[in-house]
């Protein structure tokens, strides 16, 4: 029979007793014992009792993890005076006896073994953490022996607030440690095996250097915290550093769930907010012109993003960052810089501060329901490496009920980058879920276009097409329809060209100047009927080669006409000298 004490929470200062056997802890009603904490799940921890007592545990996939020591654990042996932490609610393994002085005579003899557990815990790489934190957590959490800090120190102070001192120091329930950096020092870069660099990126003498133009290093290794708040700091030289933070669920070699952009570390250090859930983390730097940069940390703070609700599940939001996800995992992942997020009538609304660059990445159930797609000229451009369209509208991801909308004020360039459209904008835009405005506006302009086809009015029909086909492609039928319209319109046009280069070619053979002004007036009403086609600018063209032709058959008849009176009048004066008078006095 073992003993637990609940520290926190609801049931905060209750003690529950567990036979020997298998139990399980967590929110459901059909656990061995049942936790009333939001942040536990359903079915949060496993736990083993032997008949000797010793008990082990087992996270069973929860959403918050299990963690010891503020590093997080998959499994490992419970240590009697030791503390798990379920979500927010913490659990003491009470000693037998059940005070501290009991566990502090067995806890002499018990440290050379407990050491060696902890080793070979921490050797066994199936914490999610990885090796990195592996064998930082085993220590404090499991190496009781020597560990006066993890038993005694919380003391009767174990449900205070951890205070962090102005030097960097926690203090713990009266006692001090010094605050531990995530990334277990490898920010010093001592160690250039642990970082891959970029072109342009160098480790030498525990600096790392950026040579000019754009690099990047990026930590082989992940890590993970209990909280999900970053303080990042570094000593910075010449260049601009931005910290680039990744997460993620699962194995730590699995996809990960999103990234966020921190600014500029050589302003000093950058806290980053990130949404919860994530089982690892991942940092990597990237790095504008040339200088180094050296003494990176990366610490734990307690903080949380912005919230806010949609139809497609929760957004959350860091400066110019932002999540969108729902129960099946994330759906939009933008990263940035210069600019905020807010909510907005049917959406969000961004607003940059000076010029924002960002960058979008789709993923789960918004691409299973439709493309991501850069809308263009023409109609939009589904998202492919090397692609860019130089003056967008905005995107369109998803389809159906899971579709998003983004509309720039501004046109701007969007472009591929890192499998996701990279975009720079000075301008506000917006992030549309509530699509009812828009498929509304796209209705009215497939009535035009037929109304416009009806009345034979290809221009008003090209236009109302274009006007579809580029900034509000949401229904695949009317994109069809649009496009096949203006098809035939367009077939119109060139037809009628075609028509009007035939009768042009007899014009001017015959040099008939009144009827290539006639045609020169036909050409140019056809390029204005066809603003913006292949049409335009050929019939403008032959509308200028007509009206030359026709000044020039004007001139043409002008001068045959002086010549042929020049020569009736030399033949009247000889032959009838009073006419030829009168005729040069007309004349």
């Amino acid at each position: 029979m073992v003993q637990i004490e609940i520290l926190s929470g609801p049931e905060s200062g209750q003690v529950f007793d567990l036979s020997v056997g298998t139990h399980t802890l967590g929110r459901a009603a059909s656990n061995s014992r049942v936790l009333g904490v939001d942040s536990v799940s359903g079915r949060h921890l496993e736990l083993t009792v032997s008949a000797a007592g010793e008990i082990r545990f087992r996270d069973l996939g929860s959403t918050n993890g299990t963690w010891s020591g503020g590093v997080q654990v998959d499994e490992g042996e419970w240590f009697p005076g030791s503390e798990i932490k379920l979500g927010k609610c913490v659990l003491r393994l009470v000693p037998e006896g059940g005070g501290a002085s009991s566990m502090a005579s067995d806890l002499d003899e018990a440290d050379s073994d407990i050491h060696r557990r902890a080793r070979e815990a921490a050797m066994s790489g199936k914490r999610k953490g990885g090796p990195l934190q592996m064998a930082l957590g085993v220590v404090l959490v499991l190496a009781a022996g020597g560990g006066a800090w993890w038993t005694f120190g919380r003391g009767e102070a174990s449900e205070e607030a951890d205070i962090a001192n102005g030097s960097g120091t926690v203090v713990k329930g009266g006692a001090t440690s010094q605050a531990l950096d995530a990334i277990d020092d490898l920010g010093n870069f001592e160690d250039p095996e642990s970082w891959n660099l970029s072109k342009g990126a160098s480790i030498e003498e525990g600096l790392l250097r950026s040579g000019s133009g754009r690099s990047s290093a990026r930590l082989s290794r992940n890590f993970s915290l209990m909280d999900t708040a970053l303080e990042i700091s570094a000593t910075v030289s010449g260049t601009q550093a931005y910290p680039l933070v990744s997460w993620g669920k699962g194995e730590e070699g699995s996809q990960a769930i999103g990234t966020w952009e921190g600014s500029d570390l050589a302003a000093g250090s950058v806290s980053l907010s990130l949404p919860p859930d994530a089982e690892w983390f991942q940092i990597a730097l990237r790095m504008e012109g040339q200088g180094n940069l050296s003494g990176l940390t990366v610490e734990s703070a307690s903080d949380a993003p912005k919230k806010i609700s949609s139809p497609l599940g929760s957004a959350y939001h860091e400066a110019a960052n932002l999540l969108m996800a729902n129960s099946s995992g994330a759906l939009l992942s933008v990263r940035g810089q210069n600019g905020s997020w807010s909510s907005n009538t049917g959406g969000l609304l961004f607003t940059p501060n000076g010029e924002a660059s960002m960058v979008f990445n789709a993923s789960g159930d918004l691409l299973e329901a439709g493309a991501f797609l850069i809308l263009a000229d023409g109609g939009p451009v589904g998202l492919a490496p090397g692609v860019i369209v130089e003056s967008s509208p905005g995107i369109l991801l998803g389809g159906g009920a899971t579709r998003l909308l983004l509309t720039l004020d501004q046109a701007s360039r969007i472009r591929f980058e890192d499998g996701g459209a990279s975009l720079t904008t000075s301008e506000p835009f917006h992030l549309h879920w509530d699509l009812a405005e828009a498929m509304t506006q796209a209705a009215r302009l497939s009535q035009k276009i037929t109304r416009a086809e009806r009345e034979g009015d290809d221009r008003q029909l090209l236009a109302s097409a274009a006007e579809l086909l580029r900034d509000l492609p949401l229904d695949e039928l009317k994109v069809q329809e649009a496009l096949l319209r203006s098809q035939e319109a367009l077939e119109r046009g060139r037809a009628d060209l075609a028509n009007l280069q035939i009768q042009a070619s007899g014009a001017v053979f015959v040099g008939a100047g009144s009827l290539m002004s006639q045609l020169a007036n036909e050409a140019r009403d056809l390029a204005s009927r066809y603003p913006g086609t292949v049409v335009e600018p050929q019939a403008a063209a032959l509308a200028a080669d007509l009206e030359i032709g026709a000044e020039q058959a004007a001139q043409g008849s002008q001068q045959a006409a002086q010549e042929y009176r020049q020569r009736l009048q030399g033949a009247l004066t000889t032959s009838y000298p009073v006419l030829a008078a009168w005729l040069k006095e007309v004349n």
